[in-house]
């Protein structure tokens, strides 16, 4: 009877065939999360805090780097360990190393797989990955969770969060060893960041506006503007995106001198809420950019030379050459439709 259960047992084994260094069980059934925005690292790290049952959502983990949401991106492989640090995880940054010729990139990265990537995989801790979409020095990167190695087809197996079936993707290794490399200027980096947990803590959300919030809406903006984008300076001025178009430090300025001026002085005295949404407030150079981006970007033909509120594109659009006066009056709209909602339009104007 044992006989015949151990020969049952090895014609069962041999059947599956062998079990691959990379299978690791606690890898087999991470749920895959595509990505908002450009919060692809920040995607890869939800996805393994839902494995680990943590409420952790990319917009959290970006609100823990430290990232400026004005520049509409998502956190880079740096920013990303900030947050995984705070968030409890044994992250380290990725170091760079100089590079003297292709064959010596190559040999790094292959070295960096077996006794980085692969070894981090093996203990069933999976590692959020920069790569290359394209095998060209200069093309743009993006984060992958790796899972494991399939060492039967030689694949390495990630969850691209880029794409809604981005799920169990596969790449050769020697693909991915030649698309991994990142080279900036004199320095070459091969980005793992293992998502080693320590005492993983779901944070604390802030009040109000998260800075993920008002990342993604620059990204949404920057992608609608498409190459006009390059000719906007923006500033973040809770509860406002700031757009310019004169110098960044101009733009900044009037951010601060006249927006939070105004918005400080109306909560202060006759406000406690702020509006609902994420409004933008556009600071138009002259009479031509104001007239001829309000028509571009909004369909709009302005019939006061000074600026307007437009509910409904949640917009101020200001000609800034003649004064911040009409700025300060058009912001107080907002805040008396989001505390006020019933206001008669004569205190409205009149306030």
């Amino acid at each position: 009877m044992r006989r015949a259960l151990a020969l049952a047992g090895l014609s069962f084994l041999l059947s599956v065939g062998p079990v691959a260094a990379g299978d690791a069980p606690a890898l087999g059934d991470v749920p895959h999360v595509q990505q908002k925005g450009e919060l692809g690292g920040e995607a890869c790290v939800e996805m393994w805090c839902r494995k680990l049952g943590k409420s952790i959502s990319q917009e959290d983990v970006f609100d823990q780097s430290g990232a400026d949401p004005a520049l509409g991106r998502g956190c880079s492989a740096d920013e990303l360990v900030v947050s995984l640090k705070k968030l409890g995880f044994k992250a380290e940054r990725p170091e760079p190393f100089e590079s003297t010729s292709p064959e010596k990139t190559r040999q790094v990265a292959s070295l960096k797989f077996t006794s980085g990537l692969k070894a981090d995989l093996d203990r069933g801790v999976p590692c959020v990955v920069e790569m290359r979409c394209e095998d060209k020095p200069d093309a743009r990167t993006a984060f992958r969770l790796f899972l494991r190695h399939d060492v039967a087809t030689d694949e390495v197996v990630f969850h691209d969060p880029s794409r809604a079936d981005g799920a169990s993707s596969r790449l050769k290794k020697d693909a991915f060893l030649a698309l991994w490399p990142i080279t900036k200027g004199e320095e070459t980096r091969v980005v793992r960041i293992a998502l080693e947990a320590e005492k993983v803590v779901e944070p604390k959300r802030p009040a109000g506006f998260a800075p993920s919030a008002y990342a993604l809406h620059v990204m949404n903006r920057r992608a609608r503007l498409g190459e006009d984008a390059k000719g906007f300076a923006i500033v973040i001025e809770p509860p406002f995106v700031v757009l310019g178009d004169e110098p960044i430090e101009r733009v900044r300025s009037r951010s601060a001198h006249t927006v939070r001026w105004a918005v400080t002085k109306l909560k202060q005295d006759y406000f406690e809420k702020d509006p609902d949404e994420i409004l933008e407030v556009w600071l138009l150079k002259d009479k031509e950019s104001y007239e001829r981006n309000a028509k571009r970007v909004f369909g709009d033909t302005p019939t006061t030379p000074y600026g307007y509120y437009s509910h409904a594109h949640k917009a101020l659009i200001m000609n800034i050459a003649t004064g911040g006066g009409t700025l300060v009056h058009e912001i107080v709209h907002p805040y008396v439709a989001a505390n006020f909602p019933d206001c008669p339009t004569w205190l409205n104007e009149g306030l």
